[in-house]
C-alpha cells in the first residue's frame, strides 16, 4: 500500500498522536495500549503495602484530572511536571500521555524527549514502539538527520515483526535528510518483504534513488 500524499512534500504524513506514518499509528496504538495495560494490571496485582497504594492511586488521580481539564500548552506543561515524579506504576501512561499531548501542541521536542525516556525505561517492545515515535517527532521538528540516525541504529536491534514498520520510518527521514543512499537501502528493504507482489511506489523510489547514486559516466 503507497503511503498517503504528505501536505508537506519533504515529510510524509504522519499522524498527529505519534508521529508515525497514519497507517502504523492505527495499527500500533492498540498494540502500545494494551501493553500498557498488561503493565498496569501486573503492578496491580502485586503485593503493595497500604502507603505505596495510596500513592498510586492518587497518582491516577492527578493524571486523570490533568487529561480532563488541561489542553495543549498547558496539558503539555502539566504533564511534564507530574511525569518527573511520578511513581513508577504510572511513569508509563503519564509519559506516553505527555508525548502524544505534545505532538498534538506541536511541541516536537518535548514529544521526542518524553518518547527518548519511554525507550530507556520500558520493556523490548515498548521500547520500539517509543524509539520509533522518537524518530518521528524529530523528523516533524525538522531533524531528519537525527530522526534517521535513531531508525539506522535500531534497524539491528528491532525484532523481526518491526522491519517493515522500521523501513518505512528509515525511507521517511532518509528522503527528508537527503540521504539517497539510506532512502534506497529502505525502500529495497520494503520490496523485498512485499512477498512476491512487488509494489509500483516502492520501485518507483528504488529506480529515483538508484538513478541518483548510480556515476553518471
Amino acid at each position: 500500500m503507497s503511503p498517503e500524499t504528505s501536505k508537506q512534500p519533504s515529510v510524509p504524513s504522519f499522524a498527529a498522536e505519534l508521529g508515525l506514518p497514519d497507517w502504523l499509528a492505527a495499527n500500533l496504538k492498540p498494540i502500545v495500549a494494551a501493553m500498557i495495560t498488561a503493565v498496569i494490571v501486573a503492578g496491580a496485582i502485586g503485593i503493595w503495602d497500604w502507603q505505596k497504594e495510596r500513592s498510586t492511586s492518587k497518582a491516577n488521580d492527578e493524571l486523570g484530572t490533568i487529561l480532563l481539564e488541561k489542553t495543549g500548552t498547558e496539558r503539555v506543561k502539566a504533564l511534564e511536571a507530574f511525569a518527573a515524579g511520578a511513581p513508577a506504576s504510572v511513569r508509563v501512561n503519564a509519559l506516553f500521555s505527555l508525548a502524544d499531548a505534545a505532538m498534538q501542541a506541536k511541541q516536537y521536542d518535548a514529544a521526542a524527549a518524553a518518547y527518548a525516556t519511554l525507550a530507556k525505561e520500558t520493556s523490548p517492545a515498548l521500547s520500539v514502539a517509543a524509539t520509533l515515535g522518537q524518530a518521528g517527532a524529530l523528523l516533524q521538528a525538522g531533524k531528519a538527520k537525527e530522526s534517521l540516525g535513531l531508525l539506522l541504529a535500531l534497524k539491528d536491534k528491532a525484532p523481526a515483526g518491526f522491519n517493515g514498520i522500521v523501513a518505512m520510518q528509515t525511507a521517511a527521514a532518509a528522503e527528508a535528510a537527503g540521504d539517497p543512499k539510506a532512502a534506497l537501502a529502505a525502500y529495497e528493504a520494503l520490496q523485498a518483504q512485499s512477498a512476491g507482489n512487488p509494489n509500483p511506489y516502492f520501485e518507483s523510489k528504488i529506480a529515483q534513488f538508484k538513478a541518483q547514486t548510480t556515476p553518471k559516466s
